[in-house]
Order: structure tokens, then sequence, then C-alpha cells
């Protein structure tokens, strides 16, 4: 969680204009509070719809992002239908060979964790870099 809070807080703090909304189904309302608690002062800026959405409305919000930072789940194969830029990260290249995004390449930053590694092990430098990239080109 540490990692999404260095992630989160330099977008806010590098991007005035922007805020940051969590995604998730009901069980992940509280992590996300846990995390925007560790966003402060910057938490106002941030929207937890964690549990909040049903299928459409969750297309209908993924295809409204500026940039989608997801990891592989369904939010991530509804970005990719809907053309919304992402920064996916797979835990390795074994989870990634099957379902990595294969087209729409310059729309989709795609970051792999060393073989056995969690995400965590993904720097907050590389996901950032991804992001700016994404952001600086709209």
């Amino acid at each position: 969680m540490e990692s999404f809070a260095i992630v989160a807080t330099q977008i806010l703090n590098k991007f005035p204009d922007i805020d940051i909304e969590l995604l998730g189904g009901a069980g992940e309302i509280e992590r996300n509070n846990q995390l925007i608690q560790l966003l402060l002062p910057f938490s106002e800026r941030v929207i937890n719809s964690a549990g909040k959405t049903n299928l459409k409305q969750l297309v209908e919000k993924i295809a409204s992002l500026q940039c989608l930072i997801v990891g592989d789940t369904g939010p991530l194969h509804i970005a990719i239908a809907v053309k919304t830029p992402t920064v996916v990260m797979f835990r390795g290249m074994k989870h990634a060979a099957g379902t990595r995004p294969l087209q729409d390449l310059a729309l989709h930053k795609v970051l792999i964790a060393e073989e056995g590694a969690d995400l965590s092990s993904i720097k907050p430098d590389d996901i950032l870099k991804e992001v700016y990239e994404i952001i600086s080109s709209e």
C-alpha cells in the first residue's frame, strides 16, 4: 500500500488539477480508505468509489479516465475495450503472457514484476514514469 501512496502523492503533487478515483468492489472500501489516510494533505482530492458502481457504471467511469493504474483485473480488460490508457502491472511474465494488452500498445504501458515477486517489487518511479508519459501526451 505504501508504494501506491507514493505514486498517488507524486501524481497529486505534480498535477494540481487532477483528482484520483479509487475503484474496486465492496470488499476494497476499507483498504481504499486506509490508502486515503496515507495521502494527507491531498486526501480531499481522492474519491473512494469502491462498491459504488455496477458493471455499466464501471465501464462508463473507466472510459472517462485519463489514465488507469491497474493490475491484471477485470477493469484492465474494460480499459482495453474502451481505449482508456493504462499502466498495468503483472506479477511476472507467466501472468502477463496470456492477458496483457495486445492491441493499442501505445495506450497501454506494461510493467512486469520479477518472476515470483509481488507487485510491490515494481518501483513507484517506474509507474510514475509511465503515468507522466500518458498524462503529458493528453
